[in-house]
């Protein structure tokens, strides 16, 4: 069940097997339509974005849930990949399915499930290319739900300021 209207905006194998959607959050950015301005190279720099806030707090979270088995965060080496294969790792996450405008990134753990979905669409005529990236969770059981209360709001912040960022980066990229 989509409650989030995610399914409207990806592709039908981007959500497929994924199960209820607990949670979800759709942001979009536009830039000029460059060859750089791949979906391989914006998701790098979406998920590369990481203020000292930010650092600390994937620290503090990795030392509280290592305890109850839950995957703590091994930022891996940031490649010069220009096309992140199927099975990949992109910063954190595993590439679950990819096409040429779409990557989706999924990770699986005892209490929740979550995709990080990245997609752009060209649009010719503007010159110009929409970015698109979303998160769904799917809980496992209640230690989902229970995870999940402190950390989306952090989530939240998280998102909105690389999103920033990434807007900083498209209006740079205009001049």
């Amino acid at each position: 069940m989509d409650k989030f209207g995610i399914t409207q905006q990806y592709p039908g194998w981007a959500i497929e097997g994924f199960g209820n959607i607990d949670f979800a959050d759709f942001y979009m950015v536009k830039f000029p339509n460059v060859p750089l301005n791949t979906v391989d190279h914006l998701g790098r720099i979406f998920l590369s974005y990481e203020p000292l806030f930010l650092r600390i707090l994937l620290r503090i979270r990795d030392v509280l849930v290592q305890p109850f088995g839950l995957k703590t965060g091994d930022k891996h080496s940031l490649p010069s990949v220009l096309y992140y294969e199927k099975g990949s790792v992109l910063v954190y996450f595993h590439v679950w399915q990819r096409d040429d405008n779409t990557i989706v990134l999924e990770e699986k753990d005892k209490h929740l499930n979550f995709r990080v979905i990245f997609m752009i669409e060209k649009n010719e005529a503007a010159n110009e290319l929409s970015f698109k990236a979303s998160t769904l969770v799917h809980f496992n059981n209640i230690w989902g739900k229970l995870y999940f209360l402190p950390v989306r709001p952090v989530h939240e912040i998280i998102m909105k300021s690389t999103v920033k960022q990434l807007i900083e980066y498209a209006n740079y990229d205009k001049h």
